[in-house]
């Protein structure tokens, strides 16, 4: 089900993966505010939506349903646990400047930290760091900024030039100035490490 508009960055993670996979894209009309009857109707099976499109739809009305990602807002705990014994749920995390995915985690009802946004992607670097010296790297635990690197990072805002310098940056953490980590986004957004190994997302 796409509940996305064709200008946002969600609308490439719902609709390209689709159709490479041989699957139906249902879009969701723009003038219907029922998600229940289309999820009914359509037999939808994959839902990519933010947490505020999936807290308007019942579970009753989902029974196809086998797989959410969730992404684009905190997530509600109380939100998760309502879906993650039904089906595979994922709370992932991305920015458009970096071609909408950057890290993802299976969800389910009890674990241990369920505002955890997971690991990095495939060819994906995450650093946590000082968000006075990007330079810095933080203790596990401590609030920091999280930056990305990888073949996914834009180059920079077209046409912007002093704003793709302030958060399109060099990497401190890479030497070979032709490797894809070389460049580095500041995304603004406070995460930690957690004991588990995954990145616990704070707020922006």
């Amino acid at each position: 089900l796409l509940v996305s508009s064709a200008t946002s960055d969600a609308h490439v993670e719902s609709v390209f993966p689709t159709f490479a996979a041989g699957g139906c894209v249902v879009a969701h009309p723009t003038n219907s505010t029922n998600l229940d009857s289309v999820m009914k109707q359509q037999a939808i099976s994959h839902l990519v939506c933010t947490p505020s499109h999936l807290s308007r739809i019942s579970v009753a009305s989902a029974n196809a349903l086998e797989l959410v990602i969730v992404r684009g807002a905190a997530l509600p705990q109380a939100l998760m646990k309502k879906w993650a014994d039904r089906l595979h749920f994922i709370n992932s995390y991305g920015r458009t400047e970096a071609a909408v995915a950057v890290t993802a985690m299976s969800c389910t009802p009890d674990m241990t930290y369920p505002f955890s946004i997971g690991k990095p992607l495939t060819n994906v670097h995450t650093y946590i760091v000082d968000p006075a010296d990007p330079a810095i790297l933080v203790s596990p635990g401590v609030a920091g900024e999280l930056v990305v690197s990888g073949h996914q990072v834009a180059r920079g805002y077209k046409g912007l030039p002093a704003q793709t310098a302030k958060v399109f940056i060099d990497s401190p953490f890479e030497l070979s100035p032709d490797s894809p980590h070389k460049r580095l986004y500041r995304t603004g957004d406070l995460c930690r490490w957690l004991p588990d190994g995954t990145i616990g997302y704070i707020g922006r």
